[in-house]
């Protein structure tokens, strides 16, 4: 497994060049706590109409539930057999 460094400004590139297939982030919650997801972009079959006004929405896994992404808040990603550590 390779290990790279990104910057913040390529971190949604990165998110959007997997296509559907799963990744894993690491994050901090509002609340502090750390928090490893399992997801995935492109799910919507049980998404639900609205105007969107958050980061990303992506599919998580273990939930079965869709959740969002503050893109600020990731210090971590696998994607691709690499681990992208985000700086900045």
């Amino acid at each position: 497994m390779t290990i790279e460094t990104i910057d913040r400004t390529k971190l949604l590139r990165l998110i959007d060049s997997t296509k559907g297939k799963f990744f894993t982030v690491d994050f901090t919650k509002k609340d502090g706590t750390l928090r490893t997801m399992t997801c995935r972009l492109g799910s919507t079959s049980k998404l639900k109409g609205g105007i969107n006004k958050t980061d990303i929405v992506v599919y998580a896994a273990i939930k079965m539930e869709y959740r969002t992404l503050d893109l600020s808040t990731i210090f971590r990603v696998r994607a691709g057999g690499t681990y992208y550590i985000v700086e900045g």
